[in-house]
């Protein structure tokens, strides 16, 4: 049970079924640009980053991050790498997993079952590549 009680927003007691399965939680990613604040913060209080592909050069921003923690005295490779919007282009991913993402969320557009279904078949390769 949890609520607040504060000086512009109040949230009676709630709960939340089913509870996670990951213990001690679920682990908590930070999403966004890289850069030293997101770093700092990254580095204190999350287990990983989620960057947006092709906003900026990801394996370079990942190795920025990396170096900002140990910096921090935090040991990277405690850090997960999750890479959101990736290109569904085999040698993009590589650079992805050998900078150390665990996974990458492609891209689907909004649209109905047909077109969802043959983005999806075009991506089967790659997932099977990289399963």
């Amino acid at each position: 049970e949890a609520g607040f009680d504060g000086e512009f927003v109040r949230f009676a007691p709630s709960w939340s079924w089913p509870k996670p399965v990951q213990r001690p939680h679920p682990p908590i990613l930070m999403g966004g640009a890289g850069g030293p604040v997101t770093y700092r913060h990254i580095i204190e209080y999350c287990d990983g980053w989620m960057p947006v592909s092709g906003r900026s050069n990801v394996v370079e921003r990942i190795g920025e991050l990396r170096e900002a923690s140990v910096a921090a005295g935090r040991d990277p490779q405690t850090l997960r790498f999750q890479v959101f919007g990736g290109r569904p282009d085999s040698e993009v991913l590589d650079h992805y997993q050998e900078a150390g993402a665990e996974s990458v969320i492609l891209w689907l557009p909004p649209a109905g079952a047909d077109e969802v279904l043959g983005v999806l078949d075009r991506y089967d390769p790659l997932v099977e590549r990289y399963r």
